[in-house]
């Protein structure tokens, strides 16, 4: 999926902050705080996903050609994963899990379908 970015305020004082404690405790804190940021776009891209009339087409978790769907919408299955960077940073990544990647047709549109963006909408 395309790469946004975006300017978060404070992150001059919480480094203060982080440059005093000890790396490891600092990790989880910068870990858990852009958890916590990242959450309410988690949330947003969920709601804007567009849901199948009827229900779910697989209401059980389902492994196809080695891909794990969640169980229910593919709107239940927006992840966020946070990993920490080599140089002291972190990154949140906001997307379905890999059994969804036709989402990817959703947010960018097809030739044939127009786009109906939800996670770039949510940001």
């Amino acid at each position: 999926m395309a790469e946004k970015r975006f300017e978060v305020k404070g992150l001059k004082e919480l480094g203060l902050v982080l440059g005093t404690l000890p790396d490891r405790i600092a990790k989880r804190v910068l870990r858990q705080a852009l958890k916590k940021a990242a959450k309410p776009i988690q949330q947003d891209t969920k709601e804007r996903v567009r849901r199948a009339a009827g229900g779910p087409t697989y209401p059980q978790a389902v492994v196809r050609s080695g891909r794990t769907m969640g169980p229910g919408h593919a709107a239940d299955n927006i992840l966020l994963r946070v990993s920490l960077t080599r140089r002291n940073g972190a990154v949140a990544k906001i997307g379905p899990d890999t059994g969804h990647w036709f989402l990817a047709f959703q947010e960018f549109g097809t030739p044939h379908s127009p786009a109906e963006p939800a996670l770039s909408a949510a940001l």
